[in-house]
């Protein structure tokens, strides 16, 4: 199975962690993602 790389729309990001949560592969990654985000 050929795997797909999905993006995240900053605009729509409210810090919520299910990008993380439903990363099987890499929890690490949503964690990355989610602190590069500025939620002020």
């Amino acid at each position: 199975m050929k795997r797909q790389i999905i993006t995240i729309d900053e605009t729509r990001c409210n810090g919520c962690k299910l990008c993380e949560m439903a990363c099987h592969d890499s929890k690490d990654a949503g964690s990355m993602l989610w602190r590069s985000f500025n939620f002020s």
